[in-house]
């Protein structure tokens, strides 16, 4: 498996107050709360929610906000959101490919726009697991055994966005002289949030969409029109089989866990106990 290091300059989100001059850049990959962050931004930066339909609201460049920019330089204040890998695989499969309990239809849920959820995707992940078969869903094993032969051939730098491992869709700021990072629970984050960091130097808050959720309601001095960031809803996938979620086979778990480690160390988390 090759390391997992962002392979190009990786473009995100980047907002320069037009009042203030300050700026702020977030990275959240596909599957980490994306859509919750990005609405929240889209109303903290317009004062108005987004319309429904296309172009989605992940197209920030699209919302033709002054200030809104796409960039691979963080800005003053850099959010950079996680989620642990194993949950993210699982609720990747869980919107995207799996089949109904017992069968070979395709179960995406009613929420997920069709063409974001089918065909394409299981051929793409097929294709690079170099499995040529042609079905129209996957079961939690078949996702496991094709991502993880993915990872051992070296070729998860070429998966679909919300398979990518996280590393390689934001990349990892290291401490150093001009660049400070806190990560953590959410008061300790939001505590960062309030002191703002030092001018000529980035702030990086690091965790995930729950606990950086107090930091960006914190945020100041780029005279929001519609306040700070409020993230209002975080839908989670449940690894159990109550409330709407799925059991893991112990087949599927050991896959996850061997090609999730490099990831786990990457982003500094803990692997669940059950990976050991």
């Amino acid at each position: 498996m090759l390391p997992l290091v962002a392979l190009v300059h990786v473009a995100f989100f980047r907002y320069t107050s037009p009042a203030t001059g300050r700026s702020l850049s977030v990275c959240v990959c596909a599957k980490c709360g994306s859509s919750s962050v990005y609405h929240a931004l889209h109303y903290a930066i317009l004062a108005r929610k987004k319309r429904p339909g296309p172009p989605s609201i992940h197209a920030f460049l699209a919302w033709r906000a002054r200030g809104v920019s796409e960039s691979s330089e963080p800005g003053e204040v850099h959010v950079h959101v996680t989620r642990d890998p194993i949950d993210r695989y699982l609720s990747a499969f869980h919107n995207k490919l799996r089949c109904c309990p017992g069968t070979r239809v395709r179960c995406c849920p009613e929420r997920v726009i069709a063409t974001s959820c089918g065909h394409g995707l299981i051929r793409g992940l097929l294709r690079l697991a170099r499995n040529g078969s042609d079905v129209p869903c996957l079961h939690l094993d078949d996702f496991a055994r094709a991502l993880h032969a993915v990872h051992r051939a070296g070729r998860a730098h070429e998966l679909d966005e919300h398979f990518l491992p996280q590393p390689l869709a934001c990349p990892l700021h290291a401490p150093s002289a001009g660049v400070g990072v806190e990560r953590g629970g959410a008061p300790r984050l939001a505590a960062a949030a309030r002191s703002g960091g030092a001018r000529g130097h980035t702030l990086v808050l690091r965790g995930n969409v729950s606990t950086l959720t107090p930091a960006l309601a914190e945020l100041d001095g780029f005279a929001f029109r519609g306040g700070a960031p409020a993230v209002r809803t975080v839908r989670r996938t449940r690894r159990g089989a109550a409330g709407g979620g799925f059991a893991l086979t112990p087949r599927a778990l050991r896959m996850l866990c061997e090609l999730s480690r490099a990831e786990y160390r990457a982003l500094d988390m803990s692997a669940p106990a059950a990976c050991a």
